[in-house]
């Protein structure tokens, strides 16, 4: 559903770092910085949401890396 957002609203992965406060050369972000991030984007993502798109997202580290999160939402 983000990535639907993104890009009906032709956003760019410079305007969604922008938006998160992230800069791409950023390290991997755990589950705090990861919800922080998506919340800045979307403040209405609940707590189920975020976890699953985390479980989805993350490496073998349990971290979600700043390029694959951008490279999920714009597709």
């Amino acid at each position: 559903m983000l990535r639907e957002i993104v890009q009906n609203n032709g956003l760019t992965s410079d305007d969604l770092l922008h938006r998160m406060q992230l800069k791409i050369w950023d390290g991997p972000q755990d589950f705090p910085g990861f919800c922080s991030c998506l919340r800045k984007l979307d403040p209405t993502l609940s707590e189920p949401q975020l976890r699953s798109l985390a479980k989805t997202l993350k490496n073998k580290e349990g971290k979600v890396e700043v390029s694959a999160l951008l490279r999920n939402l714009c597709g």
